[in-house]
């Protein structure tokens, strides 16, 4: 998976090309084109049928997403 790193206002963003996301004990778990799968907790900041971001300790990620189903 590509990650593209930007820091905003001390807040680093990580930016990453993913297909499709599923919720699961309070968790995302999102999955890439590629099929790799990954855990992410924190709070939910903005989440969009294109577009979910998570605020986690001192670490926002940012996932651009395709509404695909798992």
């Amino acid at each position: 998976m590509k990650l593209l790193f930007k820091n905003l206002n001390e807040t680093k963003v990580i930016m990453e090309n993913m297909v499709s996301f599923k919720k699961e004990n309070g968790a995302f778990i999102v999955k890439s084109f590629k099929g790799n799968e990954k855990v992410i907790a924190g709070n939910v900041i903005e989440m969009t049928n294109s577009k979910l971001v998570i605020e986690g300790n001192a670490v926002r990620e940012t996932y651009r997403l395709a509404p695909l189903n798992f």
